[in-house]
């Protein structure tokens, strides 16, 4: 809990160098499939709680906006980030996508206001 984690990417490693997705570990799935259902945590398994059908990843190439179409559609808020081979490469959360859009919105606002702000010196 130090670390403030919600998730974790669970994966199979074929080789040394590969990490190949087969579910995700969530604090709502611990919720719901061990504290409401009164489960001894030591008698199960990541893989007894964690989700199976990890069916969304992001991809290296994807834009930010095509990441944000995808966790609106399936309203998820972290998404495993994938390589060419179905790799795991890292985990893409919402706050790191909204921290970024929120820093390209306020070059933007910075952008027009400086354009304004010349436009008005310029006027006779």
């Amino acid at each position: 809990m130090e670390h403030h984690v919600g998730c974790l990417v669970v994966v199979e490693q074929p080789s040394p160098e590969d990490r190949v997705v087969v579910g995700m570990l969530t604090d709502r799935d611990i919720v719901t499939a061990v504290v409401a259902d009164d489960r001894d945590p030591h008698d199960l398994r990541v893989g007894d709680v964690m989700s199976k059908d990890v069916v969304v990843t992001a991809h290296e190439q994807d834009s930010v906006l095509d990441v944000m179409a995808a966790m609106r559609r399936t309203r998820l808020r972290r998404i495993p980030m994938t390589g060419p081979q179905g790799t795991l490469i890292g985990i893409v959360a919402l706050d790191d996508v909204l921290e970024i859009v929120a820093a390209e919105m306020q070059a933007l606002a910075s952008a027009v206001g400086a354009a304004q702000k010349q436009k008005r010196t310029a006027r006779p």
